[in-house]
C-alpha cells in the first residue's frame, strides 16, 4: 500500500553552516538514550525556530531612554511588546513628557 499524501506540503531545503554551528546542533540534539540524532531533530528544531522568529515582535528602547544607541532592541511575543511599549510611554507621559536618562 502507497504511503499517504502528507497533509500539510513540504519543500527540500538545502542548508549549510558553519562547522562550529553545526557542531553545537548536533551536540544540542544528540540522545544519550539512542546514542544518535533523532530522526526529524534537525527538521523539528529549524521549524521551531522558524515559527518562533515570526511570531516575535521587537521594540527599539532607544526613544524611550536617553543615551541607549539605536538599535536597542527587545524582542517578544507581540502582547509583551504591546504592554511594554505602553508601560513606557505611560512612565514618560507622567513624567510630563521627560525621557529616562540611563
Amino acid at each position: 500500500m502507497p504511503r499517504p499524501r502528507n497533509a500539510v506540503p513540504s519543500r527540500n531545503l538545502h542548508l549549510m553552516l558553519a562547522e562550529e554551528d553545526a557542531a553545537r546542533l548536533e551536540l544540542h540534539l544528540w540522545s544519550e538514550a539512542e546514542q544518535r540524532i533523532p530522526l526529524a531533530s534537525r527538521q523539528r528544531f529549524f521549524t521551531a525556530r522558524i515559527r518562533e522568529f515570526f511570531a516575535r515582535k521587537s521594540l527599539d528602547l532607544a526613544p524611550y531612554f536617553s543615551g541607549l544607541p539605536s538599535g536597542s532592541v527587545v524582542y517578544g511575543s507581540p502582547q509583551l511588546i504591546e504592554r511594554l511599549q505602553l508601560a513606557l510611554e505611560d512612565g514618560i507621559l507622567a513624567r510630563g513628557g521627560e525621557i529616562v536618562q540611563s
